[in-house]
């Protein structure tokens, strides 16, 4: 009898050790609805279902920390582009299957419930800021109405001197009023500010930014020299912006020693906002 209770003792330790490590492990799912300012006719808005082309991020809330997220309860990493899982992953039926699904244990101090989340809708670029979701959220709307100002985010990360595309890209007819930097791992290097980020509507384009210093963190304040090509002319700034005339995607392009940056072991990263509307 003694043996028994010495063997059930020891099983209930384990338990006591083991599983307080998962014991605020969450899981996340919420389905992404678009909606364009339509009403169905109870007076209801008329939402729409997106299961495809959307990017989104997990963040610490209150903070400009990811949060490390899984997309099983075997809790494998889910695969990250420049902190932000693609718009390929969100439709996957392997990992979010069309919506924000993920798995994770919240760094807040609120019983491990919340995170802050960036969902950016890559067909136009509409973006929402969802503060404090928790796993009792289960629907996350983006407000994508025509002739009215949005603010739209995506990342970069500057660890090469070819250029990437954010996946972003803006219908004909969208007006983007303007085009800045947020720096969140500033360059370490010696380099920084003698070249930088050109961030552009193709592959070799620096229409929105060219060259912005990143060598500091915070928002970078922009001027009529780091300005691009197709937001200024003649050494004015349009004040109308940039008006597409065709689908523009945004691309960035790391200076030739900016983003190969050999005293950081963290290449400069952070978020590109823009300003913009949808004309018709």
């Amino acid at each position: 009898m003694k043996k028994r209770f010495s063997i059930l003792t020891a099983f209930l330790l384990i338990l006591l050790t083991v599983t307080p490590a998962f014991a605020a492990m969450q899981e996340f799912q919420a389905a992404v609805m678009r909606w364009s300012g339509n009403y169905n006719a109870d007076g209801s808005p008329g939402l729409t279902r997106a299961t495809t082309g959307i990017t989104f991020t997990v963040l610490a809330t209150g903070s400009n920390a990811s949060e490390t997220i899984y997309y099983n309860k075997k809790w494998t990493a889910m695969p990250l582009t420049d902190r932000w899982v693609t718009a390929s992953t969100f439709a996957s039926t392997t990992y979010c299957g069309g919506q924000v699904y993920f798995w994770t244990d919240p760094t807040d101090a609120t019983n491990d419930r919340y995170v802050d989340l960036i969902v950016t809708d890559t067909v136009g670029g509409f973006t929402t800021f969802v503060k404090n979701f928790d796993k009792y959220t289960h629907t996350i709307v983006i407000d994508e109405r025509p002739n009215i100002e949005h603010h739209g985010i995506v990342p970069f990360k500057a660890d090469s001197t070819s250029a990437k595309s954010t996946g972003v890209y803006f219908p004909v007819y969208t007006r983007i009023k303007n085009v800045v930097l947020e720096i969140i791992n500033a360059s370490a290097g010696t380099s920084a500010g003698t070249t930088g980020l050109n961030v552009g509507n193709a592959s070799t384009s620096t229409g929105y930014i060219n060259q912005e210093n990143l060598g500091t963190t915070g928002f970078i304040k922009t001027s009529l020299a780091s300005t691009g090509a197709f937001m200024q002319t003649g050494g004015v700034i349009y004040q109308s912006g940039y008006i597409a005339t065709a689908i523009t995607s945004i691309y960035y392009t790391a200076g030739t020693t900016e983003g190969i940056d050999g005293a950081s072991t963290t290449n400069p990263s952070g978020y590109i906002h823009y300003w913009f509307t949808r004309m018709r």
